[in-house]
């Protein structure tokens, strides 16, 4: 068997018997050779106490792209993948009798699309090298076995480099890539490029330095960045971490997201796109993962702590509702999954959920959230909405009836927090939220406020006063249309202002309005932002 070793940023697989390096002669002969064996990579597998170095066993290493290099002239002359026990097998012909050749194995994935590179290396691409070994008899048949290894040592230290680390990073994405295949056969998924460093710390600052600040999907670069630091957290071999980014990679790349992003944690209540993106995200890893359905995020010294650990089906949803993730996860995880619990009769599977992400969601005039959701499924499943009205009721949201929550009775807490979007006319009466203002961040449900309105006109104008600090947004699918913001610097009214909108007559359009805690002037009272339509 062949060992990985890893010359930075590339890897150089070491021969533990078979070829061996040879000659470079280049005397042309015909011939076919058949080259053949298995990949593998090291797997930690994560618990509750932390990576266990003791139990690592080998997985295959699936999908990966590999090719077979002559080193005489360094000429590529065979390609192809793994299949999906980590087999390669090529048929060389025509090449030179005792001309050495070596394997190129790739952390990269062709079909489709994902190449794991180096943040902190110019982006480099991880690339495995074996040893150069000779095919010195016409027609012979050579057989390897290549490991990636952990890099894991004496001393309980990564003595040596951590080669597995981007294979498994591929191989969870692959997981998720056949879940989804599998009820969407012809699905088509755009390149993603995950980044991924030995540098990579839990720090923002810059991406080049490793400064990444936390696992992450990046909707602007439409990349994935994974932490790798020694000692302090590793997401490699968090497979839960992995899928569960990878997931707002498919919300971004084939359904749609309105999640504006940023820190959220149980128990909270959450800005209601990313409750449901979050929500979506985890219960992914649960599906891709089953019948591993507790997400563990493992860090710390020696990688020796789980400093997340939450079953995806049952961990306490402290304060049920349409913002709460703990809620969203449990409910689309319960669609999917086959077990009977409290209020789930339901066991749909995988497919009428990406039904309804990759095209009702991506069409609707609603913020993307547990009730665009719901509605998608009802109308796709009319058979399902008494199910489906069951599964809302345990999670103390009220029957959904449209994409805007419609006769939601569920507040958090907060009578202001409803209804879930107010109605604007044109040219009707102006209508006033209240936001809290104080609450310590802005992606908080009760700094955020929703209208509805639909143009009748090219243009609306869209007027609006506010006591305090504001963000302002006009969307239309989900994109942004028209955007502003004011800061208090003292307790006069900010406004009567005003803006005229490009609209579509017929179509509609939300308008969300937020407050941003670091810039309130007034922390103790809640904030009135009242808007009208002309």
């Amino acid at each position: 068997m062949w060992l990985f070793k890893f010359i930075f940023p590339l890897f150089i697989i070491s021969c533990n018997g078979g070829g061996g390096a040879g000659s470079s002669s280049s005397s042309e002969s015909v011939g076919t050779w058949k080259v053949s064996g298995l990949l593998s990579y090291d797997y930690v597998p994560a618990t509750s106490s932390g990576l266990d170095y003791s139990a690592i066993i080998q997985k295959p290493m699936r999908n990966i792209y590999v090719e077979v290099v002559r080193t005489v002239d360094q000429k590529v002359i065979a390609t192809g993948p793994t299949d999906d026990n980590g087999n390669y097998s090529f048929e060389i012909p025509s090449i030179a009798q005792n001309n050495p050749i070596k394997l190129a194995v790739w952390a990269e994935m062709k079909s489709p699309s994902v190449i794991i590179k180096d943040n902190t290396s110019n982006n480099a691409k991880y690339v495995a090298y074996s040893d150069v070994y000779e095919l010195n008899a016409e027609g012979e048949t050579i057989i390897e076995e290549i490991n990636a290894p952990s890099g894991w040592g004496v001393g309980n230290v990564y003595s040596t480099k951590r080669v597995a680390a981007p294979f498994a990073i591929l191989d969870s994405i692959y997981s998720a890539v056949q879940k989804v295949k599998a009820v969407k056969p012809s699905i088509s998924f755009p390149q993603l490029k995950v980044n991924w460093s030995t540098l990579n710390v839990a720090t923002s600052g810059a991406i080049s330095l490793g400064q990444i600040g936390t696992s992450h999907y990046n909707g602007e670069t439409g990349e994935l960045y994974i932490l790798g630091k020694e000692g302090a957290d590793t997401d490699e071999y968090d497979p839960h971490i992995i899928v569960h980014e990878w997931g707002h990679y498919f919300e971004d790349k084939l359904s749609r997201s309105d999640s504006g992003g940023g820190q959220h944690s149980e128990g909270e209540t959450v800005e209601m796109s990313l409750a449901f993106s979050e929500g979506w995200s985890n219960a992914l890893s649960a599906i891709v993962l089953d019948p591993d359905i507790v997400l563990k995020d493992t860090s710390g010294f020696r990688q020796g702590t789980t400093g997340i650990i939450f079953s995806l089906e049952t961990s306490t949803d402290i304060k049920p509702g349409w913002f709460s993730e703990v809620s969203n996860q449990q409910m689309i995880f319960d669609v999917y999954d086959s077990n009977a619990d409290t209020g789930d009769t339901l066991s749909l599977g995988l497919g009428p959920i990406l039904d309804v992400l990759t095209d009702y969601m991506k069409t609707t005039p609603a913020k993307t959230t547990i009730f665009s959701f719901v509605a998608g499924l009802k109308a796709a499943n009319p058979s399902s909405v008494s199910a489906l009205n069951t599964l809302t009721l345990n999670k103390q949201i009220t029957n959904v009836a449209d994409d805007f929550g419609t006769g939601e009775t569920n507040n958090g807490g907060l009578a202001r927090m409803l209804p879930v979007y107010n109605s604007l006319a044109i040219n009707g009466s102006a209508v006033s939220v209240f936001m809290g203002g104080g609450i310590a961040r802005m992606n908080e449900a009760d700094n955020n406020r929703y209208y509805r309105f639909t143009a009748t006109s090219a243009s609306t104008k869209v007027s609006w006063t506010s006591t305090d600090t504001y963000i302002i947004r006009v969307m239309r699918l989900g994109k942004v249309i028209y955007e502003t913001a004011e800061e208090a610097t003292d307790a006069s009214v900010l406004g009567p202002l005003y803006h005229m909108v490009t609209t579509t007559p017929g179509l509609e359009y939300v308008i969300q309005v937020s407050t941003h805690p670091d810039y309130v002037f007034n922390t103790s009272n809640p904030i009135e932002f009242s808007a009208g339509l002309n």
